[in-house]
């Protein structure tokens, strides 16, 4: 019974590192994509994000780009993504950040992180 306390405690020990190291660790999203607003251009979405564009025509055809923004967290290579969706008139509509570290799935935020 008390070393069935003991690894439950290790296990809320090592997971509450994993969260708190997740969000006190975690470099900042590039700045200038919070600039980003409804409207934009595919230009000036361009000349904004900055980073790293990952041009797949099938993907820009359909409205979507994708940027990337390669950094370093805990002495470990990570990104930023950013996806932007453009509607129909070629306006940003959406756009959305996730941050991964592929080092450790813990630290990583999958899920996109609105900024519009």
């Amino acid at each position: 019974m008390r070393i069935t306390f003991r690894v439950i405690g290790a296990l809320l020990f090592i997971v509450t590192i994993g969260v708190v190291g997740r969000v006190a660790f975690r470099p900042a999203m590039p700045e200038p994509w919070r600039t980003l607003h409804a409207g934009m251009t595919h230009q000036q979405v361009l000349a904004v994000a900055g980073g790293q564009h990952i041009r797949l025509d099938e993907l820009h055809e359909k409205g979507f780009d994708v940027f990337s923004y390669e950094t370093t967290m805990l002495g470990g290579s990570c990104c930023w993504q950013l996806y932007v969706n453009y509607d129909q008139t070629g306006g940003l509509m959406s756009a959305g950040a996730c941050f991964i570290f592929p080092s450790c799935d813990l630290l990583s935020r999958r899920m996109r992180q609105s900024i519009l």
